[in-house]
């Protein structure tokens, strides 16, 4: 009896909205804006940096609505606290952006397009070293969206002396695909 008072609310009120989320367990990114890839305004540093982009895909057919919230190593909300956590997907389209920078395609090396350069950045600033997990988070199924958070390092060969005209650089890059919604 009790299953079937369940299913009589359902059928009066109708299924309403679910919510569905995905996130990425840990990223790194902490190399300055326009930076391209290969990095090149470190000649000279033996210290490599790393661009962390996350990639995200919309497969709706509608304007996908999402937030994000960043979080550090121990758990603790960084925010940004809404409205400033929200953006948009376009439709049946895919959008990169880097968790601490906003960094426009449209200026020299830089690595975000127009709807990435809009994802909300960790609120707890761009220093060097500069890492923790993200969650995005939207209204609607747990495959409305599938995405990749991908590295790029940048590094000086050892055996060689770099210069300016020839820095020698070792670019290293690997992905994750992110998991389905939950």
């Amino acid at each position: 009896m009790k299953k079937l008072g369940i299913f009589a609310v359902f059928a009066v009120f109708g299924v309403g909205a679910f919510a569905a989320s995905v996130g990425v367990p840990w990223y790194v990114d902490n190399a300055s804006i326009g930076a391209r890839i290969p990095q090149k305004n470190f000649i000279g540093s033996k210290r490599g940096v790393v661009t962390g982009i996350v990639s995200l895909k919309s497969n709706r057919t509608d304007t996908l609505e999402c937030s994000i919230t960043y979080y550090n190593s121990a758990g603790a909300d960084l925010g940004p606290a809404y409205p400033n956590n929200t953006f948009s997907i376009a439709p049946l389209s895919a959008l990169a952006f880097r968790p601490n920078a906003v960094d426009p395609g449209s200026s020299p090396g830089g690595q975000e397009g127009p709807q990435g350069v809009l994802v909300p950045d960790n609120p707890a600033g761009t220093t060097l070293g500069q890492n923790g997990s993200l969650v995005i988070s939207w209204v609607g199924g747990d495959k409305d969206v599938q995405g990749q958070v991908a590295y790029y390092q940048t590094s000086i060969h050892p055996n060689d002396a770099p210069t300016a005209a020839d820095p020698r650089l070792l670019t290293y890059s690997y992905a994750h695909l992110l998991p389905p919604g939950v």
